[in-house]
């Protein structure tokens, strides 16, 4: 039997909040011309499954993926938040493969943002940044037709291609280089700028037509070196623009958890993801008067 989600949580909004600029935030520009998928602007579940690691446990994950329970009109992709590989398999360039050969059993697209383990903790980040691009960046279009897809439209941020978007069942999800680079302040504060830059750029495409945004990321959203980030998104929750929106940062941790209204924003919660099997079956809803709403459980196999 398969358990019911659970904590379900809802939004309802009533007071609204001044807007804030951070400091971070890009200019307004203009509203870009983008495509949208069939079901981008329908109302109702957008239901996805979030997992991380990997590594020298492949074969694990081989077993546990391929029998992931699919129903047809619920679960529609994976999204994998990082550290593909663990600390001890070296940042070797078998571990990344392995960790691509695991997923590629999933029976519906998986889509990967990078973790620390990927390359800012290897003995040489660039060789570990390449081994992540070869191997896990691009991984829903190697074994899935995703390009195809008349339900979303797959984005890439040009300056930064691991970070991706599409809208589904009126929700933004946004793939996020959210990871620790303690060596280098300002290549943590030009990556921040970027993936702002990357919100601001979807939400302006489809602002008529989202209810929810769900950001994917390696990092904690409250660690020292990601505040400009919290900050943007804090001050974009209590803007009167955004209040009445959901807005989600799902993350890698070594337990399953949930932070509501971060920053005070009633609006605005983080998501920790268990790095372990059983990964997190997630809906979120964007229909009925509770809307929106996210609720989450264990996924289980197909015995």
């Amino acid at each position: 039997n398969v358990p019911s989600f659970q904590p379900t949580i809802s939004l309802h909004p009533s007071s609204t909040h001044p807007s804030a600029i951070p400091s971070v935030a890009p200019t307004a520009s203009s509203k870009p011309s983008w495509s949208f998928g069939s079901e981008a602007m329908d109302d109702g579940d957008a239901t996805f499954y979030l997992m991380a690691d990997g590594g020298s446990n492949w074969q694990f994950w081989t077993d546990k993926l391929k029998n992931l329970p699919i129903d047809k009109e619920e679960q529609k992709f994976v999204v994998h938040l990082g550290s593909a590989t663990r600390v001890v398999d070296n940042c070797e360039e078998t571990a990344y493969f392995r960790t691509q050969l695991s997923l590629s059993v999933a029976p519906i697209p998986v889509y990967s943002v990078p973790g620390n383990n990927d390359y800012p903790e290897c003995a040489d980040p660039r060789s570990g940044w390449e081994y992540y691009q070869k191997h896990m960046m691009n991984l829903d279009t190697k074994y899935w037709n995703v390009t195809d897809s008349n339900l979303y439209q797959v984005k890439r941020q040009k300056k930064r291609m691991e970070n991706f978007s599409f809208l589904y069942k009126k929700v933004l999800f946004v793939g996020l280089n959210m990871v620790t680079n303690n060596d280098d302040e300002d290549e943590t504060l030009g990556r921040l700028e970027d993936n702002v830059e990357w919100i601001e750029e979807n939400a302006n495409a489809y602002q008529d037509n989202i209810n929810a945004m769900f950001l994917m990321g390696y990092g904690r959203l409250f660690a020292t070196e990601n505040i400009p980030f919290y900050s943007a998104m804090v001050a974009k929750a209590k803007s009167d623009e955004w209040s009445d929106k959901l807005i989600v940062y799902a993350r890698r941790s070594s337990e399953t958890g949930i932070d509501e209204n971060v920053g005070g924003a009633k609006n605005f919660m983080e998501l920790r993801v268990g790095n372990e099997w059983p990964i997190m079956d997630v809906r979120v809803s964007t229909k009925g008067k509770d809307g929106p709403m996210l609720d989450f459980r264990d996924a289980e196999e197909d015995v």
